[in-house]
């Protein structure tokens, strides 16, 4: 049970009382001055504020079934089943009349529905009402990460408060200073605010303590006390002249800021969650809402507040929620292989992205090794469910079809040998008995001759896009690879066998991938061979990042891919390490440069070096760490991958000059490179960027993919 909630409201929570994501919504609803309610469960169990029991006239509500709370409206059309529709579909609806507000689903900190968000609306308060609070709450119950829940505030506090400028100022706890993100009215024009994350700025060694002045407008205030808490946040000392933020940014501020004439600051507190659930305190700061002219007036202040509140807390939600989450992506990292077999005439790529929101880990896997006779074995696979027990079937799994196959490689024997393991495992096992299952597509393939041969245990089929014949691309299709049952289940398991020929592809996916609640398989099916089309001169590595461009965003299963293709020409590898020191991007200038000079490679060396330049400062500076490069040249194409061991819990804020809008490193590697990405690894992180050099730069195939 959560020692922080009165028992009353704890108790109706159940096993959900001790989840920091459920507690973090309830705190929000009991603090705000909105109407507000957390509906809990499928049974939608009522956990309101003093101003939602006001509004229904009950407050004898807490813990008792909304349609017995709201016995009186629950029959009105687009109230009870506007609810239910939001809890069937976890999408966020309108509440009509009496209540008229918004419903939103509420996500734990498993990404599972645990209930949701029902804010309704009260009389008219300052700008816009208390409306605005609504469609800010239901707005930050669906962000995810910090800079879901940063981009979504700030969005929010321009177009729907009315400020003509908006500030959050965090402490930096890697350093002793403080970031700061700015939004303005000018960026609501600017579609890139909605795809790229918020651009963090560093102050350092400064904070309102240390900088914070006097003024004879401010009533001798400071901006120390509003953010240390010394003065009462929604009254008129919250206010400030445009000059004291000028003051507090120094050299940061530019001509937007300088246009400020009044500023209202409300303390962010982040350090309540974390010290409860026995983590050190992040950090605390500040939120600033700017105007030209006059700020709100005191009713307009306290709206202001209620809105600052509701970022601070759904901030920590979202810090706990991107802890939990890297965790859990690390132990899946670490059941992953970071190395691939390296083997002329051949490329091999893989991908593995947990789906979206969610923070337990999952069962898709990937691997790829070398056998006997100088063959590879590709496997893709899923063992189903979520959680512990999901990665440990997976890492069972790859463990056994490697040490099977390394006995017989042959893909019939391989699957059935791993299905009778599997059983015996689930036999002794209560949980593996409770319906797990794995599905596996295994290809055994001879690099130098094509030769391959493939099996499916319950697994969806490979994808071959062929070679260009006289300058044309066949299309891409689906392998006629038949379907084995899952491992687990009796049955058998036919192989296939097929030739892989000079310049062809070969794609294993999962279903996470194509898989849609509104669309079938099949449809799903046919538009992943339009877009394998689409990238049909792109290696293996670009076609990866593309379709996880094009896919991530839309699903919340996990993805693993693996993409092999042939290569006419030898396959020529090289590493080196260079050391977390400002002469690395020097030094690794000059290797890559010897490396291409000592194959052969003439054309387009200048853009390689300067990617790996940018590449190995980011590396170096931001990492703190060396630089593993390593270069693979093969078929008219270069690609340059350089890995780091530090610890990215979240990006780093850019030190750019004033004025600068986004950071320039990877900007650079974008513009000079035909294709770039990053991934995480078990160790940190790896960038990798591709050139052609068979001739001048090609133009539409960029892939910017990111973690």
């Amino acid at each position: 049970m959560a020692d922080d909630l009165p028992t009353h409201l704890a108790a109706p929570l159940g096993r959900h009382a001790g989840d920091a994501a459920v507690r973090a919504v309830v705190r929000t609803v009991l603090v705000s001055s909105a109407p507000m309610a957390y509906l809990h469960g499928p049974d939608h169990l009522v956990l309101g504020n003093a101003a939602f029991a006001a509004l229904v006239g009950r407050a004898d509500g807490a813990g008792r079934r909304a349609d017995e709370v709201l016995a009186g409206v629950w029959q009105v059309p687009g109230v009870g089943d506007a609810v239910h529709r939001v809890w069937r579909d976890q999408v966020a609806g309108e509440i009509t009349p009496p209540l008229a507000g918004g419903c939103s689903p509420v996500l734990d900190s498993a990404g599972g529905l645990a209930g949701l968000l029902l804010v309704g609306s009260a009389p008219a308060a300052g700008p816009g009402g208390a409306d605005v609070v609504t469609r800010l709450a239901a707005r930050l119950t669906e962000a995810v990460t910090v800079d879901d829940v940063v981009r979504a505030a700030l969005h929010h506090a321009v177009a729907d408060l009315g400020a003509d400028l908006v500030r959050l100022a965090l402490r930096d706890p890697g350093r002793d200073g403080w970031v700061t993100v700015r939004f303005t009215a000018a960026d609501l024009a600017d579609p890139a605010t909605e795809r790229l994350p918020p651009l963090w700025r560093s102050l350092p060694g400064r904070s309102p303590s240390r900088s914070g002045s006097r003024s004879a407008g401010s009533g001798g205030t400071r901006w120390d006390l509003a953010v240390a808490g010394g003065e009462q946040p929604g009254t008129r000392s919250s206010l400030r002249p445009g000059e004291e933020l000028l003051r507090w940014l120094g050299p940061a501020a530019d001509a937007v800021d300088r246009q400020v004439g009044e500023v209202a600051v409300f303390p962010v507190r982040l350090d309540g969650d974390e010290a409860e659930l026995g983590r050190r305190p992040v950090r605390d700061g500040w939120f600033a809402f700017g105007y030209a002219d006059a700020a709100p007036d005191p009713t307009g202040l306290r709206l202001l507040d209620s809105c600052a509140g509701l970022l601070a807390r759904a901030l920590r939600r979202a810090h706990v929620l991107e802890e939990e989450r890297s965790a859990a992506q690390l132990l899946q990292r670490s059941l992953l292989p970071d190395n691939l077999p390296q083997h002329d005439h051949l490329l091999v790529a893989v991908r593995h992205e947990p789906g979206a929101a969610r923070a337990t880990v999952g069962g898709d896997f990937y691997d790829a090794f070398d056998v006997a006779d100088g063959q590879v074995a590709l496997v893709l696979g899923d063992a189903m469910g979520q959680g512990v027990l999901a990665s440990s079937v997976m890492g069972q799994v790859r463990s056994a079809i490697r040490a099977v196959a390394l006995r017989d490689p042959s893909p019939g024997h391989v699957l059935g040998t791993c299905s009778d393991l599997f059983e015996r495992m689930a036999s002794s096992s209560d949980a593996l008995g409770s319906g797990h299952f794995v599905t596996v597509c295994y290809v055994l393939l001879d690099p130098a001759t094509g030769r391959a041969c493939a099996a499916s245990a319950g697994h969806l089929p490979p994808v071959l896009r062929p070679a260009p014949v006289e300058g044309v691309l066949p299309p891409p299709r689906l392998l006629e690879l038949p379907v084995g049952p899952p491992l687990g289940i009796a049955g058998d398991r036919e192989a296939m066998d097929f030739e892989l020929a000079v310049d062809d592809l070969l794609l294993l996916l999962t279903d996470g991938l194509v898989e849609r609640r509104d669309q079938s398989l099949t449809d799903s099916l046919d538009l992943l061979l339009d877009e394998v089309a689409r990238h049909g001169d792109a290696d293996p590595l670009v076609l990866c990042g593309a379709l996880l461009q094009r896919y991530g965003p839309e699903t919340s299963d996990d993805v693993a891919l693996l993409a092999a293709a042939r290569t006419a020409g030898r396959v020529r590898t090289a590493r080196t390490v260079l050391p977390a020191e400002p002469s690395a991007a020097r030094e690794g200038r000059r290797w890559l440069a010897d490396q291409l000079a000592a194959w052969g490679v003439t054309n387009r060396v200048g853009d390689l070096e300067v990617a790996l330049s940018e590449v190995v400062t980011n590396a170096v500076v931001h990492a703190r760490s060396t630089a593993e490069v390593a270069v693979r040249c093969g078929g008219e194409r270069v690609l340059v991958t350089v890995s780091d061991r530090g610890a990215h819990g979240e990006a780093r804020p850019h030190d750019l000059p004033v004025g600068a809008t986004r950071g320039r490193g990877l900007g650079i590697v974008a513009d000079v490179a035909d294709a770039w990405g990053s991934q995480r690894t078990t160790s940190g992180l790896r960038v990798w960027f591709e050139v052609a050099t068979g001739g001048p730069r090609r133009q539409g195939h960029a892939v910017t993919v990111t973690p």
